[in-house]
This record gives structure tokens, C-alpha cells and sequence, in this order.
């Protein structure tokens, strides 16, 4: 089966990866292409994209979230099943077909692919040619990074939904952006990737060029953001670099150029471990944090990101679980059974139903511990789940992950598999961050 959207917008696809190629990296771009495509094509949006694109769904009722999110997680499941002659084989081998899913209830059914997954194969809902970047993820807790292949729609609604999360936040806006993160040509980290298209209008200064991290470097980078009134600005990155900002200005006296109001937000991502895997509780990191930059505890804010999909969880000014984007849905399962989904508030793997994802099945069981609030107007006034992460599953509570990836490889392992995997794998450019 072929969506209506994607046959009327054949023609134009073209049109618009032609005008991309001719102005460079195609990220910044991204959200100004949708438009010129859809108004080239005359095409309509599908669920995906009208909640994508919707203009506050941080403040819609829990029922209009239920609503949108069945809508949109059936019509990925149908599109993944139609278009993926692997992920259909995985779909038959359990007894499911779109028309079984009818209600939340049903979400259950959907096979889900593990983390682990990604690490040594390729899966497509899209032919190869349409794939745009290979994005990699961070291999900050695993030396053998996942391989996603996205492509243009993909990443265009990746996009949109990080300009929605940016929106619960810049009260006032941000002009100037930090990132401790090498840029796209040099890497294609979804820490590089992410980023660009939402910051058009900003000046996004990323800190690793070259392949070298240089603290002095950042702080000239920061001095010349100053003298340009680029203030205030966002910075945001791993922990560790900020540690090593901390240590260098405990080492030399050197303070950061940039502090106090010249931050509108400061924030991190990824596990609370440093380089030499010191542990450092959550709460005392950000403490530090808010004095070294001189910034209010309630500016300095946690994201949670898993490359495989799309999901951006970030706190709010109330430190009070991650905010789950409405464009996902986060479900928890048991351990010991992960075709059981447990109560909220009760602790077992995370699993993320991202429906944004076109170019391949991003149904995924992560490796991370935690528990979900269900939908629930916060302090801040933002309406959605909130979830809470616990760490990461020890080896005894990831191998019903090991069954299940052991269970999918059986149903589609093939030559052809891996003759995939090799070609994305060689477009992918890869970077260690902690060698920064």
C-alpha cells in the first residue's frame, strides 16, 4: 500500500533534493523544504505530519494527545508493514496486521525492535536512494554505535518536533547557541544532526571542530559571541564536557566569558558518569552547574534522547521527570516479560512508539530502566507523560531484549540483510565523543 502523500509527492521530491544539493548540507533547509514540497505537490498531510506541525501540543487535553497518538502510531504501523518486507515478516510471524490495532489497548501488539538491533542491521520502510544521512549514535556507553538511516521526511519531522520542544522553553528568545558536539561534515552523530534545522535564525557555534575539544577555543568562541551581542545564548552538550570546563577553571582560575543572564538555558544529556566513570548524583551536577555559569537551578535542565528514535524527553524548570514530547508515546515494560506492559509509576524497560520515523520501523525497546507518569498537567503548565529514568538494565534484565532480538533475526536474517547494512554502514562518519 502507498499513502496518497507519498505518490503525490514523488514528482516534487526531486525538485527539492536538486535545490538541496545546490545550496549544501541539507538540514538547514529542512523545514522550508517541507513547505516548498507540500505547496509543489499539492499534497496533503497525513496524521504524522498534521500533529507534527501543530502549532501547541504541549497544552491539548489528555484526550485530543490519546486521539492523535492512535492515529498516528496506526498510520506508521500501516506505512512500516506495507513498505518493509522485513518488518511485515516479523508482523506475520506474530499474528499481527494493521487492522488489529483499533485502540490504545492494541499498541501492545506492535513488534518492537531492540536497541541492540541497530548495531548490525538495516531495515527499510523507504528505498535506499531516498536515504539522506546515516546518523550514528554517540557511542558514549557502547563502542559499537547504531547505524540510522534517515531520510528527508524523517528528518524533517524530527525537526519540527525539536522546534515545538524549544518553544515550552525560550521565554524569551535565544539568539546564540553552544553546542559541545562536532558539526554535521565532520560527523554524523545525531548530536551533530539533530540540532541544525530548529536553530535557523540563531548562530549555532559548535565547540569540537577539527576533531579536538579545546576549552580555550570555547571561551575566545564565547568572548566573540559577547562582543557581537549575541546574547543571551543556550548551551547545551554531554556532562563530561562540562566537567572539563569545571575542572580547566578550577586548574587555571579562568572563569567562563559567558555567565549569569548571557544563558537562557543550560542543558545536558546523556548518563551521569565523567571520562574516568566518577560517579556524580544528578542533583550535584546541576548544583554545580548553576553556580559555575552563575544561572538559575531552575535554567539548567536535563534532556533524554535515544538516537533510534525520535523521542525528546527534557525537564522543566521544576526538575520534576522528563517531559515526554506528545508526538511519542513511552510504554514500560516488564522484564521479566516484555510483551507485558507494566502499571505506571511501577519500574521495568522503557519502550518508545515513535510514529514520526518514515524510513524505517522505530518501534524500539531500549536497554534503559525507569517508570511513566501518565498524561498530567505539570507546574508548568505543559499537559503530557512524564517519565523517570532509573539507569541501565543489568545484563539479567536484558535478556528477554536478547530473546527478542534473537527471535526477530531468526524470521528475517538474510544475505541481503547485511549486504544493506554494509553500504549504510560506509556512509555513516563516525566520532567518538569521548575523545574530545
Amino acid at each position: 500500500m502507498v499513502f496518497p502523500y507519498e505518490i503525490e509527492r514523488k514528482a516534487s521530491h526531486k525538485v527539492v533534493q536538486e535545490f538541496v544539493a545546490t545550496f549544501g548540507n541539507p538540514i538547514w533547509l529542512n523545514a522550508l523544504s517541507f513547505g516548498i514540497e507540500k505547496a509543489m505537490s499539492n499534497a496533503r498531510w497525513n496524521p504524522i505530519d498534521d500533529w507534527v506541525y501543530h502549532p501547541d501540543p504541549w497544552h491539548c487535553s489528555t484526550e485530543e494527545i490519546h486521539r492523535r497518538q492512535l492515529e498516528t502510531i496506526r498510520c506508521a504501523f500501516l506505512h512500516h508493514y506495507s513498505h518493509c518486507p522485513e518488518y511485515y515478516r516479523i508482523c506475520e510471524s506474530q499474528g499481527v496486521r494493521p487492522e488489529d490495532i483499533k485502540t490504545r489497548e492494541d499498541f501492545l501488539k506492535i513488534p518492537l525492535l531492540t536497541s541492540e538491533f541497530f548495531k548490525n542491521n538495516t531495515i527499510l520502510s523507504v528505498p535506499e536512494e531516498d536515504i539522506t544521512v546515516v546518523i550514528t549514535t554517540s557511542g558514549t556507553t557502547s563502542a559499537n554505535p547504531s547505524r540510522l538511516p534517515k531520510d528527508f521526511l524523517s528528518l524533517k519531522r524530527q525537526q519540527g518536533v525539536i522546534q515545538r520542544v524549544l518553544s515550552l522553553y525560550f521565554g524569551r528568545r535565544a539568539r546564540y547557541v553552544g553546542y559541545f558536539a562536532p558539526p554535521p561534515n565532520e560527523a554524523t552523530l545525531w548530536v551533530s544532526v539533530m540540532p541544525t534545522t530548529p536553530f535557523v535564525g540563531y548562530v549555532l557555534d559548535y565547540y569540537m571542530k577539527g576533531g579536538r575539544f579545546s576549552i580555550p577555543d570555547v571561551f575566545e568562541r564565547m568572548n566573540h559571541a559577547k562582543s557581537r551581542s549575541w546574547t543571551p545564548g543556550w548551551i547545551g552538550g554531554f556532562h563530561f564536557f562540562y566537567k572539563k570546563l569545571m575542572d580547566y577553571t578550577e586548574e587555571t582560575g579562568e572563569e567562563p566569558p559567558m555567565k549569569g543572564d548571557d544563558w537562557e538555558m543550560v542543558t545536558t544529556m546523556g548518563g551521569w558518569k565523567n571520562l574516568k566513570n566518577e560517579m556524580i548524583p544528578k542533583v550535584k551536577f546541576q548544583t554545580m552547574l548553576s553556580e559555575y555559569f552563575d544561572v538559575p537551578y531552575s535554567r539548567v535542565i536535563d534532556g533524554y534522547g535515544i538516537g533510534e528514535t525520535n523521542l525528546m524527553g527534557t525537564e522543566c524548570a521544576h526538575h520534576n521527570g522528563f517531559h515526554v514530547d506528545p508526538h511519542t508515546l513511552v510504554s514500560v515494560r516488564n522484564p521479566k516479560n516484555i510483551d507485558e506492559e507494566v502499571a505506571p509509576g511501577e519500574e521495568g524497560i522503557i519502550a518508545i512508539y515513535d510514529p514520526m520515523m518514515n524510513s524505517y520501523p522505530a518501534f524500539v525497546l531500549t536497554d534503559d530502566m525507569g517508570y511513566v507518569q501518565e498524561i498530567e498537567e505539570c507546574e508548568c503548565s505543559a499537559n503530557t507523560q512524564k517519565m523517570f529514568l532509573t539507569g541501565r538494565a543489568p545484563k539479567a534484565e536484558l535478556r528477554s531484549c536478547g530473546l527478542k532480538l534473537m527471535q526477530t533475526m531468526e524470521v528475517i536474517s538474510s544475505p541481503e540483510i547485511k549486504e544493506r547494512f554494509s553500504r549504510i554502514d560506509a556512509k555513516a562518519r563516525y566520532f567518538d565523543l569521548t575523545r574530545g
